[in-house]
């Protein structure tokens, strides 16, 4: 058991290290291209909040724009929690990009 979460935590260090230069080569991106980078993001930011939304209440019923929708949340699975775990955190850092 201890070598498996060992294995589990040394290859979730692995995928931060990937998302770190990967997130590295974005901002060089954003950085050479200032003025296109901040029109594409005026347009894809909210387009990608309503996807995240529409994906909500298609699998949910749940409006993630509505705190209070998510207190009447039912969730049956462990994978179900995930994925809603997942895209109300996408809907959230759009959301805080957007503000």
């Amino acid at each position: 058991m201890q070598d498996r979460f060992e294995t589990r935590i040394r290859d979730a260090h692995k995928r931060t290290r990937r998302l770190d230069k990967e997130l590295g080569g974005l901002a060089a991106h954003f950085n050479e291209r200032p003025r296109q980078s901040a029109q594409a993001l005026v347009f894809v930011v909210p387009a990608q909040m309503a996807a995240w939304r529409r994906f909500g209440v298609s699998r949910f019923g749940i409006d993630l724009g509505d705190h209070e929708q998510r207190k009447n949340l039912n969730i049956e699975t462990l994978q179900d929690a995930l994925t809603f775990i997942l895209i109300a955190n996408k809907y959230e850092a759009h959301k805080a990009a957007w503000e």
